[in-house]
């Protein structure tokens, strides 16, 4: 499994898809796309090769959430809905793989596009994980 699979699944709940339903992308959404909405990026994946070759790989990943919401309220209720989603959560099995432990890292500004009104606040979290166990 790759973590933008695994990412993927752990959005899959009813606290996000309450609120952003099924326009959750990885990348990119599709054009003229309404609102609110979840766009999230995988930045780093990197592989941890034990001393033992013979068990699973142990992998670190770097993700990026983009909540766009019409309003800073939503992009703070889909916040709070993937922290609910992903904060903390420790030796999870999601689908194939088992997730090691999920941290919130870092959250980014609070930015506007004045030409859609849209807005968005970047957040950041860290996982590490086995692909296949």
């Amino acid at each position: 499994m790759q973590a933008e699979t695994l990412v993927s699944s752990l959005l899959n709940v009813p606290a996000v898809i309450d609120l952003v339903g099924d326009k959750r992308a990885l990348a990119r959404l599709p054009h003229n796309a309404h609102m609110p909405a979840l766009v999230y990026n995988v930045l780093n994946d990197i592989p941890d090769p034990m001393v033992n070759y013979r068990t699973s790989t142990l992998h670190k990943a770097r993700v990026q959430l983009n909540p766009l919401a019409k309003s800073i309220g939503e992009v703070k209720q889909i916040q709070q809905a993937i922290e609910t989603a992903m904060n903390f959560k420790q030796n999870v099995p999601v689908g194939q793989a088992l997730l090691i432990w999920c941290r919130l890292d870092l959250t980014g500004q609070m930015d506007k596009d004045d030409e859609t009104g849209v807005w968005t606040q970047p957040v950041d979290y860290i996982l590490q994980y086995y692909p296949n166990v």
